[in-house]
């Protein structure tokens, strides 16, 4: 499968995902839904590393580095659905908070991409960071 068609899998499966949490935060403290998000997909990889084990697929292997950076990169994932659930338990509509999120990491994607991996910033990147920055002022006004 191409590149396109896994992110609008995973668009998708965000889709679903931001909806369920929001159907949740405001039932459950947001720390309880950071826990059971964070259980659910480690579940999820158990079961895609036995189905790759059992079918003969390649198996991952890691070392000091790719560890350390994997549960780093889980920390924060974790304390941002933490927040995100916070946030939503404040009543905060799911139709504001997604795109401003979305938007967001968007904007943190370019700036990671151009400070961290050293890729360029093009007068078409530039332009379409602003016009996200500019939608997502509009919806927070919103």
């Amino acid at each position: 499968m191409n590149w396109l068609g896994l992110l609008l899998i995973s668009i998708t499966g965000y889709g679903v995902s931001n909806t369920l949490v929001r159907y949740y935060s405001t039932r459950i403290s947001p720390l309880a839904g950071a826990i059971l998000l964070s259980a659910g997909a480690l579940a999820t990889a158990l079961v895609v590393l036995f189905i790759q084990t059992i079918t003969g697929g390649k198996i991952p292997t890691l070392g000091k580095d790719t560890v350390i950076t994997g549960l780093l990169s889980g920390m924060f994932f974790t304390g941002a659905v933490l927040l995100f659930n916070t946030t939503l338990s404040r009543s905060v509509p799911l139709s504001i908070a997604v795109p401003i999120l979305v938007g967001g990491i968007g904007v943190a994607g370019v700036i990671s991409g151009v400070a961290v991996f050293h890729e360029s910033l093009s007068v078409m990147k530039f332009i379409g960071v602003s016009v996200i920055l500019v939608g997502t002022v509009l919806l927070a006004k919103g």
